[in-house]
């Protein structure tokens, strides 16, 4: 049989043809699949309360987010005399009345004014040797302690940080005179001679009267 060029070509084109669609079914292309969306993740962020910094109270924390009160310190935290003043509130005024019999006994009343610092549930004085008859805070009876040389009040109420209360304080006795070792001099409640004065640097204002008893916490009086 003789064939063209032309026919030879169709022939060679349908077969061709025939195989690439053999192929496409032996081989069907599959579909790209659908890309499910990324997922997000809640996070959640915990914020932890601050307590009081070192030397202002003791017991502080916070609960339920609500800041519990404390025990004022008994000291400032000074790096050479840890045990002077008191932590917690700030002094503003002193205002003493003092009926004194000559050379030293006295009877006296303090109030002092001042501002809590801290959520105070108790708070120090500084006050040696003489006898505390009553103690009262904002005009209602506090309950009190002494330990050495500190007076511990306790008020009826906690004090809240920021607000100014009153101290009143009746006490008496024989005050004890101090002694200023780096200058060899007396100081507090000093008697010489029949003749009475006081020397209140740096620390012994506590020896004639109830205070927060440190030259940094400077006040009226």
């Amino acid at each position: 049989m003789t064939m063209t060029r032309r026919t030879l070509a169709l022939l060679t084109g349908l077969a061709l043809a025939l195989g690439a669609c053999s192929n496409d079914r032996a081989a069907p292309l599959v579909p790209p699949q659908p890309t499910a969306p990324p997922t997000t993740v809640a996070t959640t962020v915990t914020t932890v309360a601050a307590t009081a910094p070192p030397g202002s109270g003791s017991g502080s924390g916070t609960e339920g987010g609500v800041t519990q009160p404390v025990d004022g310190a008994d000291g400032l935290g000074d790096p050479y005399y840890p045990g002077l003043g008191n932590g917690g509130y700030d002094v503003i005024d002193y205002d003493l009345t003092l009926d004194v019999t000559p050379p030293a006994a006295l009877d006296g009343v303090a109030v002092i004014t001042a501002l809590a610092t801290l959520p105070l549930r108790s708070f120090h004085l500084d006050l040696e040797g003489l006898e505390v008859r009553d103690v009262e805070v904002g005009g209602r009876r506090a309950s009190f302690v002494r330990e050495d040389r500190e007076l511990i009040v306790t008020p009826e109420e906690p004090l809240d940080p920021g607000a100014e209360f009153t101290v009143r304080i009746e006490y008496g006795g024989t005050p004890r005179t101090g002694r200023l070792d780096s200058a060899a001099l007396d100081n507090g409640w000093v008697v010489t001679r029949g003749v009475s004065y006081v020397i209140g640097q740096p620390d012994a204002a506590r020896t004639w009267f109830p205070a927060n008893d440190h030259p940094t916490d400077k006040a009226t009086f």
